[in-house]
């Protein structure tokens, strides 16, 4: 019997097709173009570097002084005694640790058509290196046609006629978990579906780090400086304080890096 662990763990497989599983084709698609422009504009930065903010990385097992209650409570607005403190390490990688303070307030959110109460939550999380061209390939919308040639591949590798390592990798590793055909096709065209409509939300951040970009779906930022990045999660009761409130921590954790 399939566990939760064992789709989780397709669910991580499939995914990695949408960070690294296009990549740039020779006529460059317009997200090749914007990491193009990105690139120019950071010309310090090797774009295939990783790694290189040791004092970030360094945090990598103690997210808690990375971002602290103080930190959060002066964001946030919230009494520091109000807050309760969790700290997630049971991944045997630290980039899916993390660090959350959360605190009773009036947050609702939808969860699949229903609404439901929840805290209000700052979170901490993804740590780790990466490389200028992974972080702009990662953290991006995905468009219909990427969706499609996506679908296409994944299309091709169940068939065993796929060229793409990466997807075949993700299929093989489906097929070692005693996933049907039938069970791949469907989880394919429901995270495509999914990725398309988390990533829509993001834009880009001004002046945070080298490149950052919120998530305005998830309520999320990226932030890379020099090879490392981090996730920020912010959910507030007053949601239009959630962008701001994630750039003071940004800022905030950046400076104690640099």
């Amino acid at each position: 019997m399939k566990t939760t662990t064992h789709v989780f763990v397709a669910v991580m497989a499939l995914t990695t097709l949408f960070s690294c599983g296009q990549g740039r084709t020779s006529e460059q698609s317009t997200v090749g173009k914007e990491i193009g422009r990105l690139e120019n504009e950071l010309k310090n930065i090797d774009p295939e570097a990783k790694g290189g903010n040791s004092c970030l990385s360094g945090y990598a097992e103690k997210y808690d002084e990375l971002l602290t209650k103080d930190m959060v409570a002066e964001a946030s607005g919230t009494a520091a005694d109000k807050m309760t403190f969790g700290h997630q390490k049971i991944h045997t990688e630290s980039k899916y640790h993390d660090v959350t303070y959360s605190w009773k307030g009036s947050l609702k959110k939808d969860v699949g058509g229903m609404t439901f109460p929840m805290d209000d939550n700052v979170k901490l999380t993804g740590i780790e290196a990466i490389s200028l061209n992974q972080f702009q390939m990662s953290y991006r919308a995905v468009s219909k046609d990427e969706a499609t040639q996506i679908k296409k591949d994944m299309d091709e590798a169940l068939d065993g006629n796929a060229e793409n390592g990466v997807v075949n990798q993700a299929v093989k590793k489906l097929d070692e978990m005693g996933f049907s055909k039938e069970e791949q096709q469907k989880m394919v065209k429901d995270l495509t579906e999914s990725a398309r409509k988390l990533t829509e939300g993001f834009a880009k951040v001004d002046n945070l780090g080298d490149v950052a970009v919120w998530n305005a779906k998830t309520n999320s930022m990226y932030v890379f400086k020099d090879g490392t990045k981090f996730e920020l999660v912010v959910e507030l009761s007053d949601s239009g304080r959630n962008l701001g409130t994630a750039t003071k921590l940004a800022q905030q954790i950046l400076a104690k890096c640099k």
